[in-house]
C-alpha cells in the first residue's frame, strides 16, 4: 500500500491504495501541473487597474461658485455648497455636509449653518422632505439662483 498527499492552498489531493498505481498517476500529475505552471509563469502579470481619479472641471469648484455670486454671504455660501452637493450626488444633505465641503475647499466654516438654512427655506431655495427632519434638498429655484440650474 502508498499514500500519497498533496496541498496547494485550499486545494488538498489524497490517495491511499496499490503502489503500481501511484506510480502510473504521480508521473502524469506532475507532469500537468509542470505544464500549467510553466504556461502560468511564461505569461505575463497583468498590471492592477487603478481607477483614475476623475479630474475636477473648474465648474464643479465650490471657489468658483461662490465667486460668480453677486454677494458672499454665508446664507449664499451656504446655499452654493448644498447645491453642488447635490448635483455631485454626494449622499445625502445635511448642514454638516456643507459645513464639510467648505472646510475641504478651505473656505471659511459657517457660524450658524441651521440658520442659513432656515433663511433658505424662507427664500424657496431649499426644503426639507420631514419637518423635523435633518436632510434637506435645493430646490430647482435654488439651483437656478446660483446658477446650477442647467443641470437640473
Amino acid at each position: 500500500m502508498a499514500y500519497f498527499r498533496i496541498k496547494h492552498g485550499d486545494v488538498v489531493v489524497t490517495y491511499d491504495g496499490s503502489k503500481e498505481f501511484l506510480e502510473q498517476v504521480i508521473p502524469k500529475l506532475v507532469s500537468q501541473v509542470g505544464d500549467k505552471v510553466q504556461k502560468m509563469a511564461s505569461e505575463p502579470i497583468p498590471e492592477p487597474v487603478v481607477p483614475a481619479k476623475p479630474k475636477r472641471k473648474k465648474e464643479d469648484s465650490l471657489l468658483k461658485l461662490i465667486e460668480l455670486q453677486p454677494k458672499d454671504t454665508q446664507v449664499r455660501r451656504f446655499l452654493c455648497a448644498a447645491a453642488l452637493i447635490q448635483v455631485n450626488q454626494k449622499g445625502k444633505l445635511t448642514t454638516s455636509k456643507v459645513n464639510e465641503l467648505l472646510i475641504e475647499e478651505k473656505l471659511s466654516k459657517l457660524t450658524n449653518a441651521s440658520d442659513s438654512l432656515n433663511q433658505n427655506i424662507r427664500k424657496g431655495f431649499c426644503d426639507r422632505p420631514k419637518p423635523k427632519g435633518s436632510e434637506f434638498f435645493v430646490t430647482p429655484k435654488g439651483l437656478k439662483e446660483v446658477g446650477l440650474g442647467r443641470v437640473v
